[in-house]
């Protein structure tokens, strides 16, 4: 057993829901951490088909709250700098000159981009112009899954999803 795996095979891992922190770890790989009393070092390049499967629902909720957490930090993030983008493209001069700070120019840039008004008047010239590149290639899913006997529509073909459900008991 090496250092990253120190406990993970002999003895059940048991997490709260309480969110864990990643903490970088040269020796282990990675770290997940809830306070100093509950360390659990991970090593992502560890066969973790030696495992048992206990072990491994284990690990997949803990690595599971650490990304949500570090997802949830992301999107408070990425608030923030949306609030400092339009704080910019509200206040930076039109001209085109832009604002240089810390060797970077900032300018405010307007690009034309099409949206449809009228689906109705669009698709007949989509079709008679052949220029079904314009549409993206993909199915609203819950709206073909709505619709009656939807698996013999021509055209489609079922793909069955494959997913892990792991729900707390």
């Amino acid at each position: 057993m090496t250092a990253g795996q120190t406990g993970l095979v002999r003895q059940p891992l048991v997490f709260r829901e309480e969110p864990f922190r990643l903490c970088e770890d040269e020796k282990a790989g990675h770290t997940l951490t809830r306070d100093s009393s509950m360390t659990l070092r991970i090593n992502r390049d560890q066969d973790i088909t030696t495992l048992s499967l206990e072990d491994r629902v284990s690990l997949f909720r803990a690595v599971r709250s650490v990304r949500l957490s570090m997802d949830k930090e992301a999107e408070s993030m990425k608030a923030f700098e949306s609030k400092i983008q339009n704080s910019l493209i509200e206040d930076i001069p039109k001209s085109g000159e832009g604002v240089v700070s810390s060797g970077y120019l900032a300018k405010v840039e307007t690009k034309k981009v099409p949206t449809i008004k009228d689906w109705n008047l669009l698709v007949p010239v989509i079709v008679q112009s052949g220029r079904f590149d314009w549409l993206q290639k993909r199915l609203a899913d819950k709206a073909v899954t709505d619709t009656e006997n939807w698996e013999s529509i021509p055209g489609l073909e079922v793909f069955n999803a494959v997913k892990l459900s792991v729900t707390k008991i």
